[in-house]
């Protein structure tokens, strides 16, 4: 912020607003001003010269600068700090920006605001309702000295009439100040002055011969009637049939008078010349000729007037149109993803065309509403460059945004922001689900299998032990068989008195059957089982696999 050393009301300080954007314009730059329209303000900048302050509005001025000065003391009061009054300027987003300030502390922070007493503000002000006919100004002070809050205040410079209120930064406000002020800037590099003109009045059309008709006392009709036909044929061929201009409307209006004039009087000659004598059925014809000549051009003159004058309504409002679509096609030529024109921004255009009367009028109407669409067009246009750069911070993750063209638009930075960082998120713990799904599918799948060898490896070997149990249980017999016949054989040998042959040393069977205990080993239990595997395959089966030893246990004791 730069406090500029020129006394508000100078000639110094005039010359040093032509160069800037000021606060105090900020409302007419935003077509919202009750004195300065936007097209008034762009000739202002562009031709470099004000319009003349009058008497009475130089007078209201000096009320004004009085009861500021003397409210002031008033505001220091509230405020609790002395203010002075200084022009500041400061160069934002490449905007020169002014604001001459009715007060600030010496630290900067508080601003102070005066505007003369008028019922009606001092009400607004007690409801903390300011239009932004007020507050445009104040967002403006507040952006170019960074100060926190203004004190607003209405009155007459006394304490009875006087009604105060704060306003506070509103960054949402200033983005807006800020766009607009950029978009009136490129509006003046366009800008082609066009010459003011005079309320429209009709130009002076040379009036119609008075009709004469008189009947003398041979029946011969005596008129101007030719003459009288020649110059309404020649009026009715100068009438502008496409009028475009208010001065071609007015012109256009005054003729339809004129005619309307040229019937009444035919219908006065025709009356007159009748009293005269009533058989001229010949000059009655040509009057009712002359006559209907003349109210045919009124009538379709007027419908020709009323149909042009839609007509050039709906060409402004169409033009407003194409205006703002061309200003979209300019943005979105530097965007990825298109921003369209409003369906409603047509109908919001006759709205503001709306008993608007002339040319003038209505083209400003139309004008101010394009540049309120262009602004709210600028503003879409870089939240959509912003959000559109914190998706690109994650470039692995744009899949997940199919509505970018939408939410890009109508998310405000942050609230995109947390979109972004939501989707992300969300993804990233599905993704995670499902590593941990997989996972464990795997790890049932190991255990499974490792359980299925476990107990093929359980089946193979009790295959085995019943295989080589059935071998075993053959050669235990035949042993037993021998057994049995040496025994036999020995009886006989020791009834004979023959001694029995001792048993050779070497054992015949591959298996030496331990001593019987209390409680048969694991081993033990597996052999015996597998001795009966046949008999009890299944329940055999379902006991080793489950290591019930116990139930085992018992099954051997009882085989055995």
């Amino acid at each position: 912020m730069i406090i500029q050393n020129c006394q508000q009301g100078s000639a110094e300080w005039l010359a040093l607003r032509t160069g800037y954007l000021t606060a105090s314009e900020a409302p007419a730059m935003l077509g919202i001003s009750k004195y300065q329209t936007r097209t008034d303000l762009l000739k202002q900048k562009s031709l470099g010269i004000a319009e003349e302050v009058s008497a009475n509005t130089q007078a209201l001025f000096d009320r004004g600068h009085a009861a500021e000065a003397a409210a002031r003391p008033i505001a220091e009061r509230i405020i609790g700090e002395d203010l002075f009054p200084a022009t500041v300027t400061e160069e934002v987003d490449g905007l020169p920006l002014l604001a001459s300030l009715d007060g600030m502390t010496m630290a900067g922070d508080i601003l102070f605001e005066h505007k003369l007493w008028s019922e009606s503000l001092a009400e607004a002000v007690r409801k903390g309702e300011l239009s932004a006919q007020y507050t445009a100004q104040m967002d403006q002070q507040l952006l170019v000295t960074g100060a926190e809050k203004v004190l607003f205040m209405c009155s007459d410079g006394t304490e009875e009439r006087c009604a105060w209120m704060w306003y506070f930064r509103n960054e949402a406000a200033e983005n807006y100040l800020t766009v607009a002020w950029h978009n009136f800037r490129a509006d003046l590099a366009n800008y082609q002055h066009v010459a003011p003109t005079e309320q429209a009045i009709a130009e002076h059309t040379e009036s119609l011969p008075a009709v004469s008709v008189r009947m003398d006392g041979a029946i011969a009709v005596v008129s101007n009637l030719d003459l009288f036909g020649e110059k309404l044929a020649a009026f009715i061929d100068g009438i502008d049939k496409n009028p475009s201009t208010d001065q071609s409307f007015a012109n256009c209006e005054s003729a339809i008078k004129t005619l309307a004039k040229a019937e009444e009087a035919l219908d006065h000659a025709e009356s007159n010349a009748i009293a005269q004598i009533e058989p001229v059925e010949s000059m009655r014809r040509v009057v009712a000729d002359y006559k209907n000549l003349a109210r045919t051009t009124r009538l379709m003159l007027d419908k020709l007037v009323k149909s042009r004058k839609e007509s050039i309504r709906v060409e402004i409002q169409q033009g407003a149109v194409n205006a703002l679509r061309d200003h979209y096609n300019q943005i979105n030529a530097t965007l990825r993803i298109t921003l369209g024109v409003p369906a409603d921004f047509g109908s919001n255009v006759g709205a503001a065309m709306k008993g608007k009367k002339t040319v003038a009028s209505l083209r400003g109407a139309a004008d101010d509403a394009v540049a309120t669409a262009k602004i709210k067009a600028s503003q879409d246009a870089d939240r959509v460059r912003i959000n559109l750069q914190t998706l690109d911070a994650h470039p692995d993750y744009t899949h997940l945004f199919p509505d970018v063209a939408q939410i890009a638009v109508t998310k405000a930075a942050d609230d995109f922001k947390a979109v972004v960082t939501s989707r992300i998120a969300e993804h990233k713990a599905e993704q995670e689900r499902k590593q941990e799904a997989d996972r464990q599918r795997i790890r049932e799948e190991e255990r499974a299998k490792v359980e299925a060898e476990e107990r093929a490896k359980y089946a193979a070997k009790i295959k085995a032990d019943a295989d080589l149990a059935l071998e075993l249980g053959a050669a235990e017999s035949a042993a037993a068989a021998r057994r049995a016949e040496d025994q036999r054989g020995k009886a006989a040998d020791e009834s004979k008195g023959v001694a029995a042959p001792q048993p050779s040393t070497a054992s015949t069977s591959p298996i030496k059957k331990p001593e019987k205990a209390t409680r048969p080993t694991d081993a033990e239990i597996i052999e015996v089982l597998t001795l009966h595997y046949r008999v009890h395959e299944s329940k055999v089966i379902e006991w080793i696999l489950d290591m019930d030893l116990n139930a085992a246990s018992e099954k051997m004791l009882e085989a055995m």
